[in-house]
């Protein structure tokens, strides 16, 4: 079995892409970290960090206090 990142809860800071929030009640594949690594993931209540393996780091979801450590879209994780 190949490892994924699987997430479900609120789209809009799940790191699935979504554009509209609305609750994911079952696992959905992260396709945006297919290709990627992971060594370790952090979660807050509203965002969430992921470590990969070459010490990239990755963010998404709210990012209120700047807690994302970057700008733009956060809908989908992205590489801080």
């Amino acid at each position: 079995m190949t490892p994924r990142l699987l997430a479900w809860g609120n789209s809009g800071a799940l790191g699935l892409g979504a554009t509209e929030r609305h609750t994911q009640t079952g696992p959905q594949n992260v396709h945006s970290m297919e290709k990627i690594e992971i060594r370790k993931i952090s979660t807050g209540e509203t965002h969430t960090l992921v470590c990969a393996n070459d010490g990239s780091l990755y963010s998404c979801g709210s990012n209120a206090f700047k807690q994302c450590g970057r700008e733009g879209s956060l809908s989908q994780l992205g590489k801080i």
